[in-house]
């Protein structure tokens, strides 16, 4: 019968009591009905089902070991076991948190075969959506997804009608660069040399650039499907700081003056440029006291304080260096020396030339009398 229809029969007029004003302003769709989910058969057999399921923990028990039939109660024993005493570093807040909600989850459901057997029993035998698992045992949805995923995997294994898989299927997956943190470059070859380096899984996070308590996991995960067996981190271990190794950065030829004499003068604390002077060197000092740096086998000071000494090499030739001396040695100020001998460049110059030449014997400190007086 149309919506707006009228018809005379024996027993009267049937009509739908609709008029064509009011079908104009009715709001008309159309509702598709929902298929029903697909179920795969080895999941109604409860004896696939089982083979199924104790193959699961075992799987989780011995992380990835050639299956060995065992009694499936032993079994939940060492899967539940292992699910309570799981490590995890003491600093990955969030991966602590989730542990702890997947414990309280099994504790619910009372073992881990009775949490995966809920799962299983709840969408495949009652027909149950994702959603509804993860409401019905207060888990998320993407649980109950990867969960049934990795039975129906198992089930393929065993030669089981499984129908279609996710759409990862036959993929292999790649550790690309994460849209949460674009930061992160994800090198399998160098994750894979500092774990051979003996870094914690927190280390190695850092390094290849995830923020601070992230990335734990999935490093973990990594270095386990590669074989190896991930270093956790220790807050209270000393850190490891690897012993600095001097390398040269220039070459030197064999040097035209005598290196042994004048690195015997320059431990005397004699200044490079009376060790030219007294050798008659023509290396400018420069290159002496890159030479002595780069060859720390000669025991030659080049410290700041030394190497200072050998950077004022100048002649005077504004004023009369015997004079100054004798002043300085008689007690007199730096300020009357410089009235005295007439030179105008400050009381600097005497005390960088004299502290360049401590041959000459001349007292640069306090302990002469009248020294620090300007009179």
């Amino acid at each position: 019968m149309q919506p707006v229809a009228i018809h005379q029969t024996a027993d009267g007029i049937e009509s739908t009591g609709l008029s064509f004003d009011d079908y104009k302003k009715m709001h008309r769709g159309h509702v598709a009905q929902r298929q029903p989910r697909w179920i795969p058969p080895f999941a109604l057999d409860d004896a696939k089902l089982q083979e199924v399921l104790a193959r699961r923990l075992y799987r989780y028990v011995h992380l990835g070991r050639p299956y060995s039939p065992m009694p499936i109660a032993l079994l939940d024993a060492m899967a539940t076991q292992k699910c309570f005493n799981a490590t995890i570093a003491p600093h990955c807040q969030q991966d602590i948190a989730a542990w702890k909600s997947h414990v309280e989850t099994v504790q619910r459901a009372g073992s881990y075969l009775a949490f995966q057997s809920a799962i299983a029993y709840r969408a495949w035998r009652l027909g149950h959506n994702s959603t509804q698992v993860a409401e019905s045992l207060s888990i998320a949805p993407t649980t109950v997804r990867v969960i049934l995923d990795r039975l129906k995997r198992i089930a393929q294994e065993l030669g089981y009608d499984v129908g279609a898989l996710n759409h990862r299927n036959g993929k292999k997956q790649t550790f690309a660069g994460s849209r949460r943190f674009p930061n992160v470059r994800w090198n399998p070859e160098r994750i894979k040399r500092l774990a051979e380096r003996q870094h914690s899984v927190y280390e190695i996070a850092q390094m290849i650039g995830y923020p601070p308590n992230e990335g734990c996991n999935r490093v973990r995960y990594f270095l386990k499907s590669i074989g190896i067996v991930p270093v956790e981190y220790d807050p209270t271990a000393p850190r490891k700081h690897k012993p600095h190794v001097f390398k040269a950065r220039y070459t030197f030829g064999q040097p035209s003056w005598d290196v042994k004499a004048a690195a015997e003068l320059r431990k005397a604390g004699m200044g490079y440029e009376a060790i030219r002077a007294k050798l008659g060197i023509v290396t400018s000092h420069v290159a002496m006291h890159h030479y002595f740096k780069y060859h720390p086998e000669l025991g030659v000071p080049v410290d700041r304080s030394i190497r200072a000494r050998g950077y004022h090499y100048f002649k005077p030739t504004k004023w009369d260096v015997e004079k100054a001396i004798a002043l300085r040695k008689a007690g007199m100020s730096w300020s009357r020396i410089r009235k005295e001998v007439g030179n105008a460049r400050g009381n600097g110059t005497y005390i960088t030339y004299f502290r360049s030449h401590p041959e000459l014997g001349v007292p640069i400190g306090t302990n002469v009398a009248g020294a620090n007086s300007t009179a």
